[in-house]
Order: C-alpha cells, then structure tokens, then sequence
C-alpha cells in the first residue's frame, strides 16, 4: 500500500518523506501497530520512536508543529496523522 495523505486524517503504512513543509500535528496514532515505528522531522529529530512486541493500537496525542514528516520505520500496522489545516 502507500501513505495516504490526501485528507484528514492522513493514513500511513509506508516509508519516505510524507511532507517537508511546517506540519502541526494534532494527533497521531498507530493502530495494529507491533515492532518498530520511527518518524523523524527533515533535520532527523525524533517526532516518535516507538517498540513494541504485541499488535495494539497506540495513541501519541498531540504533538503540535513539527517541521516535516517522514516514515523512516514502520514494522506494521497503519498511522493515522490528525493534522490541523
């Protein structure tokens, strides 16, 4: 599959760049999610950096204004990005 960023919530399933401009995050989650999800801004800083070794959905909440997203690892499952427009 690919990310889907065409509405709100964006759902992401894949690696890349997902945006490079200025984002504020309103919420993000990781439904099904299990073993590796890091997604770093366009400098490399962590915006999440997550393990876990059973499938559950996990609920990061708001993260506010990052400057760029993108899906370095995801080891399953789907990340929903609420975004404020």
């Amino acid at each position: 599959m690919a990310n889907d960023i065409t509405g709100n919530p964006w759902k992401l399933d894949s690696t890349g760049a997902v945006s490079t401009a200025q984002t504020y995050l309103k919420n993000i989650m990781w439904l099904n999610g299990t073993g590796s999800l890091l997604i770093v801004d366009n400098t490399g800083r962590d915006i999440i950096r997550d393990v876990w070794t059973a499938e559950t959905e996990h609920n990061y909440g708001a993260l506010q204004w990052v400057n760029g997203v993108n899906v370095t690892t995801i080891g399953g499952g789907e990340v929903i990005a609420v975004i404020h427009k």
